[in-house]
């Protein structure tokens, strides 16, 4: 929850991101315009939602925040974490500061090493960041880890597959949370999911931002999901912000079109003329 004398851990201004377009050999191509001038903060304890569908824009910005873009993106505008210019850093910079910034992708089975352990796999932050740790010390943070997303240490010798897909995505938050980051990046963790695993990973994440106090930017296309768990939404169309605030203003009140075209297609959820949920006669 955002308390009105907290700092912003990640603030993000005009943000830009274009690509070259391939062209003949005689002529140029005007550059393709992924992200446009997007703007927010990310404070503690909270949970932001970037929400909009497919290519919008939402995986780019994520990319550009751990500087995971590929060298033929011109990025423009301000990342600013813990008061440093992330857009400026390199080398052991960034390094340091993709400890303070930690992601958790879609496909859990897919961001995992199929051929390592459970133990190796969520272990594997503190080889590249904390290698001189003893080894008694990587046991027990690795132990810690999993304590908290809901595994016990049983989990430790086994291999992915070997696991469903709630707990291959609970191994991943316990990988992301090895380094102690402070802003947690989730690029739609619950979409490859069932319903009610989904619901069991956005409690976690829940119960995660309040005792660890993690920012948590978390991308979606699904307002539904978006109800459950964020603190501001911010709307993503063609690479843009057409529309942000508080979650429940915007998800009771949603004042553009696009807006309310994602909350339309959530189940059991109806916008009357007004763009307002018209309450379930179930509810009444």
């Amino acid at each position: 929850m955002i308390t009105q004398a907290a700092k912003p851990v990640l603030s993000v201004r005009g943000l830009h991101v274009s690509f070259a377009n391939r062209a003949g050999l005689l002529r140029s191509a005007p550059p393709r315009h992924v992200v446009r001038n997007v703007s927010f903060d990310l404070f503690p304890s909270s949970v932001l939602a970037l929400v909009g569908e497919s290519g919008c824009g939402k995986t780019t910005i994520a990319r550009g925040l751990l500087g995971l873009l590929p060298e033929t993106a011109k990025v423009s505008g301000h990342i600013t974490c813990e008061g440093k210019d992330v857009l400026a850093l390199g080398g052991a910079e960034l390094k340091i500061m993709r400890r303070r910034m930690q992601v958790v992708f879609q496909d859990p089975g897919g961001s995992m090493n199929p051929g390592m352990t459970i133990e190796n796999i969520v272990g594997e932050p503190l080889d590249i960041h904390e290698s001189a740790i003893t080894h008694a010390e990587r046991t027990q943070r690795i132990d810690d880890s999993l304590t908290k997303c809901g595994l016990s240490s049983a989990f430790l010798q086994r291999l992915p597959n070997e696991l469903s897909g709630g707990q291959r995505q609970r191994v991943c938050i316990a990988r992301a949370l090895m380094t102690r980051p402070t802003v947690l990046i989730c690029d739609e963790p619950t979409s490859a999911l069932d319903v009610s695993v989904q619901a069991q990973i956005l409690n976690l994440l829940n119960d995660l931002r309040a005792s660890l106090g993690l920012a948590c930017l978390f991308i979606t296309h699904d307002m539904g999901v978006v109800r459950q768990l964020a603190d501001h939404v911010c709307v993503m169309q063609s690479g843009e912000i057409v529309e942000d605030g508080p979650a429940a203003t915007l998800l009771d009140s949603p004042q553009h079109p696009y807006s309310r075209q994602l909350l339309s297609a959530v189940p059991g959820k109806c916008l009357d003329s007004a763009g307002h949920i018209v309450p379930s006669p179930a509810n009444l």
